[in-house]
């Protein structure tokens, strides 16, 4: 286990310097290898792009957790030193984006009252139902909150400007699907209707994680080496640092490089903008102010989307890759579902309605299983019908039972 080549206090005092809030509000956990992996596993499968690892595809040498009060900073225990200061000074800046983004502060006392409250309740829950109940319980759950639209969408789509919502919220009429579960369900046990509760509060994490990848990895990477040049550096780890950050930005991933993207848009932003605008943004807001054609031209981004006969297209001029981006982190390249109270009052059977995605119908009909796990009644799914939203009465699914 190695520590960090500079003190944390050091960075703090040259994040702080730079007007980069440099309160210490989070600590350092040490983890194997194997124990990062997993973490990283475990944390990325809820976000919309998750690069493999922050600096490589075979190494996992970091991890950052937002808390309310203490956020963690994973760092794996065969790091140099080095790495272990650039890592603490990607972190840094990842604190103050947490605490000063007006999403995040919103809502963060209770949101994290509430998720302590779930990792102890599931530990109890297993030890008296055991594990297979609560895996499978918590499988149905985190499906339908994948999916659900919450109070969060509704947020964040009433600040929109983008006429494709206008119809959608706000929706009187609409809601979650958990709660009317909570409440009419009677195949549903009173500890699964206590779990449904808790991980509202995880589903709300998740989606400010999803809210601001691209920002916030971006502003970390963007602050990093600002911070690090803001110490007595020797040589040797100034062209250290360099390696490191250079190795990031040519991190071969999947889909999107966040950091790299992130730090590119971020440096559109006007200067004496960059601190209040980082109070205000999200991954929408940044891609739809700054992603220009020469942001397009340095990240050489192209989307790989389905075509004509099964065939594969990759897109990729500036228009359509910009408008591509900014569905993602509209519609998560999910369908949103909510409750229709209106039709599900009238009729006694639950109406879910949903807004078109990224294969729809097999999406759709993986929430309604999960519905039916605890629902003993009929679910009827169907389309979203709004200006400029189209949809097909054969997208219509009826009940399975």
């Amino acid at each position: 286990m190695t520590q960090s080549s500079i003190s944390l206090s050091s960075l703090l005092k040259a994040a702080g310097d730079l007007g980069v809030s440099n309160i210490d509000l989070f600590d350092v956990q040490y983890l194997s290898n194997k124990e990062m992996n997993i973490l990283q596993k475990e944390r990325s499968s809820r976000r919309i792009f998750h690069n493999e690892s922050f600096f490589s595809n075979d190494y996992n040498a970091e991890q950052f957790e937002w808390d309310a009060n203490k956020s963690t900073v994973y760092l794996n225990e065969n790091n140099s030193p080095l790495l272990n200061t650039f890592v603490l000074a990607h972190s840094i800046a990842h604190q103050d984006f947490f605490q000063q983004n007006k999403w995040f502060q919103a809502r963060k006392i209770e949101l994290f009252r509430q998720r302590f409250l779930l990792k102890g309740f599931i530990k109890r829950t297993i030890a008296d139902y055991g594990k297979d109940q609560v895996k499978e319980t918590l499988y149905h759950l985190q499906t339908l909150s994948t999916y659900q639209y919450t109070a969060l969408h509704e947020d964040f789509f009433r600040e929109l400007k983008d006429p494709r919502l206008s119809g959608f919220v706000p929706r009187m009429t609409s809601d979650s699907i958990t709660p009317y579960l909570i409440h009419h369900s009677t195949r549903m046990k009173p500890w699964q209707k206590e779990l449904a509760k808790l991980l509202r509060f995880e589903e709300e994490y998740y989606f400010l994680i999803k809210l601001s990848r691209i920002a916030n990895e971006g502003w970390a990477t963007f602050w990093q080496r600002k911070i690090l040049l803001n110490t007595s550096l020797t040589t040797h780890e100034k062209l250290q640092f360099q390696e490191f950050e250079s190795r990031m930005m040519e991190l071969p991933c999947r889909e999107l490089n966040v950091y790299s993207l992130g730090k590119k848009l971020w440096e559109q932003v006007p200067q004496k903008q960059l601190f209040s605008y980082r109070k205000v943004t999200s991954d929408f807001k940044l891609l739809t102010e700054h992603y220009n054609r020469m942001v397009h031209e340095t990240e050489k981004i192209s989307i790989v989307s389905p075509g004509s006969s099964h065939q594969l297209m990759y897109i990729k001029d500036y228009d359509s890759v910009k408008k591509l981006l900014i569905d993602i982190h509209l519609f998560n390249l999910k369908p949103i579902i909510l409750l229709d109270k209106e039709l599900t009052y009238k009729t006694g059977h639950i109406t879910m309605r949903w807004m078109q995605g990224h294969q729809t119908i097999k999406e759709v009909k993986k929430v309604r299983s999960s519905i039916e796990f605890f629902y003993n009644g009929k679910v009827y799914m169907k389309p979203f019908e709004c200006a400029n939203i189209s949809s097909k009465d054969s997208d219509r699914i009826e009940p399975s039972g």
